[in-house]
């Protein structure tokens, strides 16, 4: 069994600066030819900050262009994308 994707290969992959709603177009296409994965970027976009300080969250965020200051920000914002996502995924 493959490992789960991360909160840090979502960013990689599809976070570019785009807008978030560009984003969530591009990973519901993928999501579509690999209905499996929907699981896995719901578990990643919803992260515990609450056991921790939260920085490898910010970081993720930080890293895709997105600029963050703190990990309620950053899950604000990934709360968002999901949404999104989760939207064009029941189109």
């Amino acid at each position: 069994m493959s490992e789960p994707i991360t909160l840090e290969q979502i960013f990689a992959a599809f976070v570019r600066q785009d807008t978030l709603e560009d984003v969530a177009l591009e990973m519901a296409g993928l999501a579509r030819i690999h209905p499996e994965i929907v699981d896995e970027i719901y578990a990643a976009l919803t992260p515990d900050i609450g056991s921790g300080n939260g920085q490898p969250l910010i970081d993720a965020v930080n890293r895709s262009g997105y600029r963050v200051s703190n990990a309620l920000e950053a899950k604000e914002f990934c709360a968002e994308l999901l949404a999104l996502f989760m939207r064009q995924v029941a189109i």
